[in-house]
């Protein structure tokens, strides 16, 4: 004799909970508590931090590289465009150490692939909206 829990099938038994689970078993798959903890446990990370930061600076950098150039186009001598480009060299100096501090000691490949070459482009599309502006 069999017990209760057991099913007698063609000479095997078979354990109800060795059965095959039915949909209501299956576990969910959706957005809910879970998505919700990954959002309160994310962190921003050096990387974003770094790309964050050099946006905003050169941002900044490039309004003033746009006030160090004079208002007519034919007119930008060569020693207005060298100030506008030290300025800006200046200012992406200080963000780089600045990283350094906050990120440890980083490499100029690890700088440039978080911030360095999103600062470049942004300086000079702020450079230029600023400049045509006007």
């Amino acid at each position: 004799m069999t017990d209760s829990s057991q099913i007698k099938e063609s000479g095997i038994i078979v354990k109800p909970d060795d059965a095959v689970k039915t949909e209501t078993e299956k576990p969910k798959i959706d957005g809910g508590a879970n998505s919700n903890e990954k959002v309160k446990n994310h962190r921003i990370n050096e990387e974003i931090k770094s790309t964050l930061l050099f946006a905003a600076t050169s941002v900044a950098a490039g309004y003033v590289s746009f006030l160090l150039t004079p208002a007519k186009p034919a007119a930008i001598p060569a020693t207005s465009l060298l100030i506008v480009l030290g300025a800006m060299i200046a200012v992406f100096l200080g963000t780089f150490a600045l990283i350094q501090k906050l990120a440890g000691k980083k490499n100029m490949q690890w700088i440039m692939g978080n911030g360095g070459a999103i600062y470049l482009f942004l300086w000079f599309v702020t450079w230029i909206i600023f400049y045509n502006a006007m």
